[in-house]
């Protein structure tokens, strides 16, 4: 009986010990697949804060945006808001207004005729010039400045039944007053948004974008805008841009998409060259942990 009962004993110890082995192993890998799980994320988390970059891109009207640049679209009334008014007509004997849906009024070409506006254009400037148009019937427009040997946009028999944005670069080579010409085409198309903007004047000779980075970047506006465009911004970093809106502009709007929380925070100074006592207010703009692509349109009134 003692050595059964010793045989049993040693039994359940050594049936302990093997279930102790089997629990430490067990923990064992456990940790093993957690600590591989953390790393793997802290290596995600790392390189996402080391790697990946955004962009933010803060548009304002009535006001100048530190290390920005002003942007003036050359064309009266670009959204035919008041029908063909600033616009002259060639050939057309009714140009008007035409409701396009979407909110929005446009031109609508439908003879040889056109439209056009007198601009003055600087020699050995870089013009940038695009509209929006939408066009179902075969139609082929155009729209140029100048000549259409200095380039022009085609709206032609590749339809378009939604809103569909067409541009150019112009490089004027004399100071002249010159047309920017609508329409000379045929068939039905409907065009608005026209936009034109001096280049060289905004950015310096040698510094002007590209077409196709102003057709990512650039949405229409009508007058003046302030533009500032900042890029890889590292996750989860913010950013803080001074604006200085035109005197008696005090209050504002700030519209971002995707929608963000922003901070505007505002005091006085007294301007540069402004006579004694003459204060104006300057507002500092700040969006905290960035980690998509934004923009903010920061209207002054």
């Amino acid at each position: 009986m003692d050595k059964n009962k010793g045989f049993i004993a040693t039994s359940l110890i050594y049936s302990f010990f093997l279930v102790f082995i089997a629990i430490m192993v067990a923990l064992l890998n456990n940790f093993i697949a957690n600590k591989t799980i953390q790393e793997r994320f802290n290596d995600d988390v790392k390189h996402v804060l080391n790697n990946e970059r955004y962009v933010v891109t803060l548009r304002g009207t009535n006001t100048n945006i530190q290390d920005g640049v002003t942007l003036s679209n050359l064309i009266n009334d670009s959204s035919f808001e008041n029908g063909t008014t600033y616009w002259n007509k060639y050939n057309l004997s009714t140009a008007g207004k035409a409701n396009c849906g979407s909110n929005k009024n446009c031109f609508q070409s439908s003879s040889a005729g056109y439209i056009y506006q007198n601009i003055h254009v600087d020699s050995g400037s870089k013009y940038y010039y695009a509209i929006k148009y939408y066009n179902t019937t075969g139609a082929r427009q155009n729209v140029y400045i100048d000549t259409t040997s200095s380039g022009t946009i085609f709206i032609d028999e590749s339809y378009k039944s939604s809103w569909t944005i067409a541009s150019n670069i112009y490089e004027s080579n004399k100071n002249s007053d010159v047309k920017m010409i609508i329409g000379n085409g045929t068939g039905l198309a409907h065009i608005t948004e026209v936009m034109l903007i001096n280049l060289t004047a905004s950015f310096g000779s040698g510094n002007e974008p590209t077409k196709e980075w102003l057709d990512n970047n650039l949405e229409w506006f009508n007058g003046t805008i302030s533009y500032l465009r900042l890029d890889k911004i590292h996750s989860g970093a913010g950013i803080n841009v001074k604006f200085s809106p035109y005197k008696k502009n005090a209050s504002y709007e700030i519209s971002c998409t995707p929608s963000v929380t922003s901070k505007m925070e505002s005091s006085n100074y007294t301007a540069d060259n402004a006579p004694s006592g003459e204060e104006r207010t300057y507002a500092d703009f700040s969006i905290s942990s960035i980690t998509e692509n934004i923009t903010c349109k920061v209207d002054w009134k």
